[in-house]
């Protein structure tokens, strides 16, 4: 079993592959991967619905930073 860090750090990993082959559209066509990423993660629901709704990499990439922080001190 992978630990939730690490699952984090290939989300990062995937969001940057996606932005470097598709450019901003990136973004959004990841969307539909975040589900699979956060399965198992407490308060996934509310996250996944920050996730999927904002526009901003930028964003996106702060809260999946914020969650590996946590998932790494558990």
């Amino acid at each position: 079993s992978v630990d939730r860090a690490t699952v984090v750090e290939y989300a990062l990993k995937h969001l940057d592959k996606m932005l470097d082959y598709y450019g901003p559209q990136g973004l959004y066509n990841f969307r539909k991967h975040i589900p699979f990423y956060l399965r198992g993660f407490e308060g996934a629901s509310l996250l996944r619905q920050q996730l999927v709704t904002s526009p901003s990499v930028d964003e996106v990439k702060e809260l999946l930073k914020k969650l590996q922080e946590v998932s790494s001190a558990q």
